[in-house]
């Protein structure tokens, strides 16, 4: 039961999420949001910092990151992936593995 409870998801956006879901076959999470303000007033500051629930139970063996438009700040069970400075868009995956690639 636990392992269908805790699943990878975004508990913070520093923008307006485009889309987000989980794979549960492949223990795989991907989001993507723009940077803009949800109410149209501008955008995010470079660096701005999204965060992600990873939970342990999911990722016993370690996660692997992969980030375009945005750069992996901090890792763990709470990953933190700030904004590239001129991203308007930024896409996270996060998988089963090791490792981190992003785009600053």
């Amino acid at each position: 039961m636990l392992d269908a409870l805790a699943v990878p998801h975004p508990d913070l956006v520093s923008g307006t999420p485009q889309g987000d879901g989980y794979n549960t076959s492949m223990s795989a999470v991907t989001l993507t949001y723009s940077t803009e303000r949800a109410d149209g007033t501008g955008e995010f500051a470079a660096g701005s910092q999204t965060a992600i629930s990873v939970p342990a139970v999911q990722y016993s063996n370690g996660y692997q990151v992969t980030v375009s438009g945005g750069r992996v700040v901090s890792g763990g069970g709470a990953l933190q992936v700030a904004s590239c400075p001129g991203a308007t868009d930024v896409t996270v995956t996060v998988a089963p593995g090791s490792g981190t690639e992003d785009s600053c």
